[in-house]
């Protein structure tokens, strides 16, 4: 019973980090569209990191990890690994699906 909880746990990871690296990534290239149009005669200073894409990313690890500790009743140790795990699935899914053109 228990490694059906940890694949539950490394799946919810895996689905939802390609659609947050993807929602990031679009926000980084609109962040870089405006500090580039924004740069004639000013020092351009802003980052390219949002305050939405920090609060996303720990809203992303944050609910797998209330998801594996309260919901599926996993540890703590069991809890990183599949974060580590799904985070990796994840990475590897949305590096996969990107456009080979780039």
């Amino acid at each position: 019973m228990k490694s059906i909880r940890v694949g539950a746990s490394i799946l919810y990871l895996a689905a939802v980090l390609p659609l947050y690296l993807q929602w990031s990534r679009q926000q980084a290239e609109g962040q870089l569209d405006k500090m580039q149009s924004a740069v004639f005669n000013s020092p351009g200073a802003e980052s390219t990191m949002t305050p939405a894409m920090v609060v996303g990313g720990l809203a992303v690890l944050g609910s797998h990890f209330v998801i594996s500790r309260k919901g599926l009743d996993l540890d703590n140790g069991d809890t990183f690994a599949t974060m580590l795990l799904g985070g990796v699935l994840g990475f590897l899914t949305f590096s996969w699906l990107l456009p080979k053109d780039r």
